[in-house]
């Protein structure tokens, strides 16, 4: 009996002592994140060249962007963390919201800033606001 029980609790042991790393290879924050993206529209035959692409999916469709800069507003993730999570995948991130009509009409060249947020689990960026430019922090313009 006190054998059996032994044995039982060195399987729940090692159960844990397995369990633990794989849950830290995907683990992540589980409420949204926000995040902000500097996006450019490039034109049908630019190649993105050495800049960072970023393909985002929106009605069945999957549109492809340069990524100008991005950023997380949290202390504990930064951009490159949500990047490593999300790069393997074709599209990258998924808009779900109607917000994404706005990035469908952009022109070749022009640039938005976008700031919503965004679900590690699920990779759905709900996008929150789309201002044109690069945002607050854009080179400033002398006259």
């Amino acid at each position: 009996m006190r054998a059996a029980r032994l044995y039982a609790a060195a399987i729940v042991a090692a159960a844990i002592v397995i369990a633990v790393p794989a849950l830290a290879q995907f683990g992540g924050p589980v409420l949204p994140l926000s995040t902000t993206l500097v996006l450019q529209k490039p034109a049908p035959d630019q190649s993105v060249g050495d800049r960072q692409a970023i393909e985002i999916g929106f009605k069945k469709q999957t549109y492809r962007f340069i990524l100008r800069d991005a950023y997380v507003d949290s202390p504990k993730w930064v951009w490159s963390d949500i990047w490593q999570s999300i790069r393997q995948f074709r599209p990258n991130l998924q808009i779900l919201d109607n917000a994404g009509d706005e990035l469908v009409r952009l022109k070749p060249g022009e640039i938005v800033t976008v700031k919503g947020m965004y679900s590690t689990r699920t990779r759905v960026f709900m996008v929150s606001q789309i201002e044109p430019g690069g945002g607050a922090f854009a080179p400033e313009r002398s006259y």
